[in-house]
């Protein structure tokens, strides 16, 4: 039983170290870059949104993976 709960820990901190790495980059872009050229119209944003805006481009670019051009 603690071996389940030891890999289901390990997958839990997995999937955190993955998010982090999909979404600090486009968070700091944003923050960084876009922000400071445009501060009338944008704002600063945190993990949780930029993991969001990942996930809707990954939606929008990737979303129909299983249509094959023939």
């Amino acid at each position: 039983n603690m071996e389940k709960l030891g890999a289901f820990a390990a997958v839990i901190v997995a999937l955190l170290i993955i998010a982090a790495i999909f979404a600090l980059p486009i968070m700091w872009l944003w923050n960084l870059c876009l922000v400071p050229a445009m501060p009338t119209i944008l704002v600063k944003i945190g993990f949780w949104q930029a993991l969001g805006i990942k996930l809707l481009i990954g939606l929008l670019a990737y979303g129909d993976s299983s249509r094959k051009d023939k």
